[in-house]
């Protein structure tokens, strides 16, 4: 399958319950690259570039997230798979900060 890259955007009690290592985690088993992040406004972003049945499957999980989050909103779009990439882990995916 070709490969997909989309960026989510999720609101809601996202941070402080564990959501990025959430996403690490099932982004590893998947083979995902990419990355996911805090942003100031509250929400959280994740970055995610892989094979498309990988990434519809991560997607599928994120829109549940762990046990404590409580999501009010989840937006997701194409992105450039130029984005997904980075200096830090160009083969994985990782937690970026702000």
């Amino acid at each position: 399958m070709p490969d997909k890259c989309v960026r989510l955007v999720i609101t809601g009690k996202v941070q402080g319950v564990g959501f990025r290592e959430f996403a690490r985690q099932r982004a590893d088993c998947l083979s995902i690259k990419g990355y996911v992040r805090n942003r100031r406004d509250g929400s959280l972003e994740i970055l995610a570039l892989g094979d498309e049945k990988a990434v519809n499957s991560f997607i599928k999980e994120c829109r549940r997230g762990p046990l404590m989050t409580h999501i009010e909103g989840f937006k997701e779009s194409a992105a450039d798979p130029a984005e997904c990439s980075s200096d830090e882990d160009e083969d994985g995916f990782y937690v970026r900060g702000f």
